[in-house]
């Protein structure tokens, strides 16, 4: 579930279901028989009934990765020309010659393009 309105509507449609507890449900799985026949072994799919255990959680999405020009990057290593974004998990590795870093603005610029890491 992405929100908190997705949990609640999610919860109004299946209002047996629980979060953080496990429940049983039916499913059908497709099973692989072989079958005798005059001409040889014939193979065939038969969906079988099966019960499974499941757990439905409630798991906020987070953003993983900021979008292009959002970035706020930090200097990590200066002998590397290694960056590091202060919002997100990215580390950007980008070399004088072609990016300019902005130290109060946090931002990196594609020195030809103009572009916004």
């Amino acid at each position: 579930m992405s929100s908190v309105n997705d949990a609640d509507n999610f919860l109004k449609d299946h209002p047996d279901v629980k979060f953080g507890e496990f429940i049983e449900e039916d499913i059908t799985v497709r099973e692989l028989t072989p079958e005798k026949t005059p001409d040889g072994i014939k193979l065939s799919y038969k969906d079988v009934p099966a019960k499974q255990k499941t757990m439905y959680i409630n798991a906020p999405m987070n953003r993983a990765i900021c979008a292009q020009g959002r970035h706020r990057f930090i200097q990590e290593d200066a002998g590397r020309s290694l960056y590091k974004c202060t919002r997100c998990t990215l580390h950007q590795k980008a070399h004088p010659p072609t990016y300019k870093f902005d130290p109060t603005s946090g931002t990196l610029t594609h020195r030809k393009t103009g572009e916004l890491v």
